[in-house]
């Protein structure tokens, strides 16, 4: 008895096949939608920090932070006498400030996470995004620093930035961002900020080098510092500099070890130049940095200590304040410093001694920097 054969090229045989996929994969067609929308609701949160407007939310959101405090401290004395408020702002005003403190002696951290819209295709932090959330990290620090003029109405404005790539900070990765004053002349004033990230858990137990575990790098000794081969004024920059190259260099030589103190990992170094502004006019860094307080040591060699009223020009800046407002500091910053005779600058007093020899040394570095990339505008 012979069995009829259905040929494969069968109309029949292709409808059942058709049948059957269509059976199979029916409930994976009907599941697809769901999956393309949870996807791109994935790409969408992924991407959060890269939505319109986002960096600017995060730049005003430090303004906004300090400016809740300052509401916070005007709010708890809603009910209280007009010469209670004063005297409560002013202590407000004054708890602000860095009484005593060396203006080099601060580093204003900020933490950050590679996450997948930062990176590039060789998953590391994109050199886009080094910058991106610099501006973030910069602008924290310098109202952390200067806290009066911000609140007296002043912004800072940035001239200039110089990156040296050091290592890549991969995807996921976290790392900080940790800035410090480096130098200051008449105008700018010059920020370097660290990008670190800190060994996990596993590498140390590991056995991970760090200074002082026995590895083949010997312990590192106080930082280079070159020879200085023009003084530095607060009214002028060296005219004897290195080419950019051997200027950035001898900074990261100077100013930013191999190995963090705390054993982080560095992966890239820049130098921001900035200058404060009022409007219009601009806020000479001395001035700005005495004003919160600032100081070097004291001629005999003690450091100044804001607590037993031993701050040479406490007074100064209290009365700047006075009544609870910031009338005085802005006018001050709007240029009625310039009114003072020199031998009545008394932030150039309070910024000596110590303080001015590091500022000196550390501005024929960074000038170096400065004036090699302004002389590749004519290459």
């Amino acid at each position: 008895m012979s069995v009829a054969r259905i040929p494969r090229s069968s109309p029949l045989l292709r409808a059942l096949s058709v049948g059957k996929a269509a059976e199979m994969l029916g409930p994976l067609f009907q599941a697809l939608p769901s999956v393309l929308k949870w996807a791109a609701a994935l790409v969408f949160v992924f991407n959060i920090r890269s939505w319109p407007l986002f960096w600017h939310f995060r730049i005003y959101s430090t303004i906004w932070r300090y400016h809740r405090l300052l509401l916070s401290a005007r709010l708890r004395l809603l009910g209280a006498s007009p010469k209670a408020k004063q005297s409560g702002l002013e202590k407000f005003y004054e708890s602000r400030l860095h009484l005593g403190e060396s203006p080099f002696d601060r580093v204003y951290v900020w933490k950050e996470w590679a996450g997948p819209d930062d990176c590039d295709f060789n998953m590391h932090l994109s050199n886009s995004c080094y910058a991106k959330h610099l501006d973030v990290a910069r602008f924290d620090a310098a109202i952390q620093m200067l806290q009066t003029g911000f609140f007296s109405g002043a912004w800072t404005a940035l001239g200039a930035t110089h990156y040296k790539f050091i290592k890549e900070i991969p995807m996921f990765a976290h790392y900080e961002l940790r800035s410090s004053v480096a130098a200051w002349d008449n105008k700018w004033m010059y920020v370097v900020t660290r990008y670190v990230t800190h060994p996990n858990k596993k590498s140390k137990k590991a056995g991970s080098k760090h200074p002082g575990s026995g590895d083949s790098t010997p312990p590192l000794g106080p930082p280079f510092v070159p020879p200085i081969r023009t003084p530095a004024t607060t009214h002028d920059t060296p005219s004897s500099l290195h080419p950019y190259d051997s200027a950035l260099h001898d900074l990261l030589a100077s100013l930013t070890p191999r190995t963090e103190p705390d054993g982080a990992t560095l992966h890239c170094v820049v130098v921001s130049e900035l200058c404060l502004k009022m409007g219009r006019i601009t806020i000479p860094p001395a001035v700005a940095l005495a004003v919160e307080g600032y100081a070097g040591r004291a001629p005999s060699g003690e450091k100044y200590d804001a607590t037993n009223n031993v701050h040479p020009h406490l007074e100064k800046i209290r009365a700047l304040k006075a009544k609870g407002n910031l009338r005085s500091a802005q006018a001050f910053f709007r240029g009625s410093w310039k009114d003072l005779k020199d031998q009545d600058r008394w932030w150039m007093d309070v910024l000596g001694g110590d303080v001015e020899e590091r500022r000196r040394r550390n501005l024929d570095l960074v000038s170096g920097v400065q004036r090699g990339m302004e002389g590749a505008k004519y290459v």
